[in-house]
């Protein structure tokens, strides 16, 4: 499945002079969980080497039925991700996973072959406490990196007992994404993670792109999908920058383009935070489609908690 990805631009339109905190937190807009549109079951990419940068990687659900669809015995699949560049890094981002405990596995290695380094295995029952409850969660259970271009992949299963855990359906779930690029030769990138946000000294046409390996995280569960109220949509995956502005009061202009779905688009708003989880509205909420450009105002003085302006879409 597919998060949509969408360049935005930013220039500030005019200031009053002062000196605040800001953070700028984008995320994308979709109908289906995380905004995916392709999933991948490991049995279907077999032997492959998959060349897509955004996902959701899961199991064969071939064996079982209704709800307890899972993998079946005596498997043994595998799938090379290939993110197209040597430059560009890899990544799965696991929801949830049910293997039984030191007999069914996901194995992991760095590169394009079953001999690459070694990075780590999945076994047993990992499940968020939303999933856990039948819901859905955008909280990471476990995350897998490679060092560089591939990420060889490979899930066994023994001849009885596909779960772990029998409550829940064996099996996994994964987003996988590849890491994102600048826009623009300079250009700092967004983090996935509001506390590792790189600060941005200019955002006069600043530039950046919601496509790579951004996930919903766990700060946007925490916040709920609305951010406490005055949000106009809702999150799938965010990303972050932070800047020091000269202003108490701003006016940006926010211009969305090349989008890899023409139904969605971004919307943004100002908020305030001390820890990344609880916000407050310092602006008024925009939400437009593709190609557009919108006027976002930040109509309160700010104080002197963190101020985030957030994208949507």
């Amino acid at each position: 499945m597919n998060p949509e990805t969408h360049n935005y631009t930013l220039c500030i339109m005019k200031t009053k002079i002062a000196l605040r905190i800001f953070f700028l937190y984008l995320v994308t807009n979709s109908n289906t969980l995380f905004g995916q549109n392709y999933q991948y079951q490991i049995d279907a990419v077999n032997g492959t080497i998959l060349s897509s940068c955004k996902g959701k990687f899961m199991d064969s659900k071939n064996c079982g039925a209704g709800i307890n669809t899972d993998y079946c015995s005596n498997e043994d699949y595998y799938v090379i991700f290939d993110s197209g560049s040597a430059s560009q890094r890899v990544r799965l981002n696991f929801l949830s996973y049910n293997m039984e405990l030191n007999h069914d596995s996901l194995s992991f290695y760095d590169g394009n072959t079953l001999s690459s380094p070694f990075i780590s295995s999945l076994t047993g029952y990992v499940y968020t406490s939303a999933t856990a409850s039948g819901g859905t969660s955008c909280a990471s259970v476990a995350v897998i990196t490679s060092t560089g271009q591939y990420l060889y992949v490979r899930f066994k299963s023994d001849a009885s007992i596909n779960y772990e855990n029998p409550a829940h359906s064996g099996g996994f779930s994964a987003l996988m994404g590849c890491e994102p690029l600048a826009c623009a030769a300079g250009t700092q990138i967004a983090s996935d993670n509001c506390v590792d946000a790189p600060q941005i000294c200019d955002l006069n046409n600043y530039c950046g792109n919601t496509g790579g390996w951004y996930t919903a995280g766990n700060e946007a569960c925490n916040i709920g999908g609305n951010f406490g109220g005055g949000f106009c949509g809702s999150i799938e995956n965010n990303s972050w920058v932070k800047f020091v502005a000269s202003s108490t009061t701003a006016v940006f202009t926010i211009t969305s383009s090349n989008c890899s779905n023409s139904s969605t688009g971004i919307q943004s708003i100002v908020y305030s935070t001390t820890d990344c989880n609880t916000f407050t509205a310092h602006s008024n909420c925009i939400n437009q489609s593709i190609n557009w450009f919108g006027y976002l105002n930040s109509y309160r003085n700010f104080s002197d908690t963190k101020q985030y302006i957030l994208h949507n879409g």
